[in-house]
């Protein structure tokens, strides 16, 4: 997934913290990275915000060249429970 794709879907959704809790817990880099863009900081406690920080590894980062659409990450968040708050 290139970085300018995540973005176009971030500007989509606009900011929604709870959507951005959600994705971060997915774990996954790409998701994490959208969470990011979504979320208001002001509103993260300082427990969430240590939650956020102590969950983050580069464990999971890819391997090869990998790409994902943007259109395949509006599925994934279209996927989430929160999917109707878009």
């Amino acid at each position: 997934m290139l970085l300018g794709d995540i973005r176009k879907v971030a500007k989509d959704i606009r900011t929604n913290h709870e959507l951005a809790l959600e994705l971060w817990a997915t774990g996954t880099i790409d998701a994490r990275y959208l969470a990011i863009l979504l979320m208001l900081p002001r509103r993260l406690t300082r427990e969430e915000l240590d939650s956020l920080v102590r969950s983050t590894s580069f464990a999971g980062l890819p391997t090869g060249s990998t790409r994902t659409s943007s259109a395949s990450i509006r599925e994934g968040v279209a996927a989430t429970s929160l999917d109707d708050r878009l």
